[in-house]
């Protein structure tokens, strides 16, 4: 797929958006399902005071 000329696709923005910001990310490298663990990994973040951008790298059910 080609996009016009100055348009962002996701993964170049997630990749300049760690280069940056590397303290503000949290990369979940297990496998999880998409329905509990997910939500879960949310909800402990959030009693703890933390808003990190989150990318989950195996999701069970979702091709790569």
């Amino acid at each position: 797929m080609t996009h016009p000329p100055g348009a962002q696709d996701f993964h170049g923005f997630l990749e300049r958006y760690r280069a940056a910001h590397a303290d503000d990310v949290l990369v979940v490298a297990d496998e999880v399902s998409a329905d509990q663990d997910i939500t879960a990994v949310l909800w402990q973040l959030a009693a703890a005071g933390r808003d990190p951008l989150l990318v989950f790298e195996r999701v069970k059910g979702l091709g790569a």
